[in-house]
This record gives C-alpha cells, sequence and structure tokens, in this order.
C-alpha cells in the first residue's frame, strides 16, 4: 500500500465518528518518549472522563519538546464548550501549551489529523477511549 492509501484509509475510518474538538498539545517540559506522553495524555488528562474517545498522534515540535494533536468526543450530556475549557485548562496545568478548539470542518481535521499515521517514523499515535 501506498502512504496517501493508508492516509487516506484512516482519514475514512475517523470521519466515521462524531468529534467534539481538535485540540494541539506541546510539552513544556523536554521529553523523548513519545509512548509514554501518549499513556500520560490518556491516564492523566482524559481519565478525569472516561466517556471520552480520542485519536492522538504525537511529533517532536520544532522546539525540540512534544507536541500532539488530536480529536476527541465526550459522550456525556456536559456541556461541550465546559468541557473544552476545562481539559483546555487540564492540559496546559498538565503539560504546558494547549489548544482545545470547536471542530469547523470534520474533513479538513479529519484528513490533518490521519496525516500523522505515515508521516515519519518518529511520529506515535493512538486511538483510546469509548468507540462504542
Amino acid at each position: 500500500m501506498r502512504p496517501y492509501e493508508v492516509r487516506d484509509g484512516y482519514a475514512a475510518f475517523i470521519r466515521q465518528f462524531q468529534w467534539d474538538a481538535f485540540y494541539t498539545i506541546t510539552c513544556r517540559k523536554p521529553r523523548r518518549d513519545t509512548i509514554a506522553f501518549v499513556r500520560d495524555v490518556r491516564e492523566k488528562l482524559f481519565n478525569a472522563n472516561p466517556q471520552t474517545r480520542s485519536f492522538i498522534a504525537i511529533e517532536p515540535h520544532r522546539t525540540g519538546m512534544l507536541h500532539a494533536h488530536g480529536l476527541v468526543h465526550w459522550h456525556d450530556a456536559l456541556e461541550k464548550e465546559y468541557v473544552r475549557t476545562y481539559f483546555n485548562k487540564r492540559a496546559r496545568q498538565l503539560f504546558g501549551f494547549s489548544r482545545f478548539s470547536q471542530i469547523r470542518s470534520n474533513n479538513a481535521v479529519n484528513n490533518y489529523c490521519a496525516k500523522y499515521v505515515t508521516k515519519n517514523d518518529d511520529y506515535e499515535y493512538d486511538f483510546f477511549g469509548d468507540w462504542s
């Protein structure tokens, strides 16, 4: 399979699901272990709400710090803006810079995130949470 076919397959898979926010997190402290960063985002950030579904992709930032892009959906009935604000604040406390943004174009965000699956060997990605 060609890389673009894999990327397009992941984008089609991701597109099947409803998403509430696109997020970006950049670590303030040096980190090199991408697998540990994925684990920390999953366990320390999203564990507060087990009804969360997320796709995350980790890459090295130009500053040398690890940097994450992801999509998140909250299954519960909490007001989405409140939840986005809460997770943005919590991510900043835990990791450094963060931004949780409302998704304006599902197609663009899905393709943007899916490209990290095939972009480089230094990248890590994961799917976690409730995918029902």
